[in-house]
């Protein structure tokens, strides 16, 4: 299987049969069922960044990267696209990545400790209200998530 992808140093696999392969040479990320195995096209759309760890959710539906450099990023695996922008870890180079059981996290091994970031809509935007202590204006919620439709998220 790894000749079909040439270089690969990220692999991760699903509960229900999925197999995840960064291939260095392209800078994406392959999709493969087990059963065969059988390659699913199309690849994901090019990583930001080289991605060295990869992690499904609990339920398969959802891909974690990171690369070296701690750029996260979260993908539609059904989709084949990237979900929201990319999310840059401030406390160094990830070592291990990981979906919290409910799938509402990812833990990220980064210098010496585990970093959980929220990737559940609800927990983020409640995180971001109690930061905040009130909702985004219009201009803050464009500039953080851009292309996203306005809302007022807190009570």
């Amino acid at each position: 299987m790894g000749a079909a992808f040439g270089p690969t140093n990220a692999l991760a696999i699903s509960r229900g049969g999925l197999l995840a392969a960064y291939e260095s040479t392209t800078g994406r990320v392959g999709l493969w069922n087990v059963d065969g195995p059988k390659a699913l096209r199309p690849a994901l759309p090019r990583a930001a960044d080289e991605v060295h760890f990869l992690a499904f959710s609990p339920d398969g539906k959802t891909l974690a990267t990171a690369s070296a450099h701690g750029l996260l990023q979260l993908w539609d695996v059904g989709a084949r696209r990237r979900l929201g922008g990319s999310y840059l870890l401030q406390e160094g180079q990830p070592w291990s990545l990981a979906f919290s059981a409910d799938g509402a996290a990812v833990y990220v091994g980064v210098e010496g400790a585990v970093r959980a970031v929220s990737v559940d809509g609800e927990r983020v935007a409640k995180e971001v209200c109690a930061r905040a202590g009130r909702s985004l204006s219009p201009a803050e919620w464009e500039r953080h998530l851009g292309g996203a439709p306005y809302q007022d998220v807190c009570p």
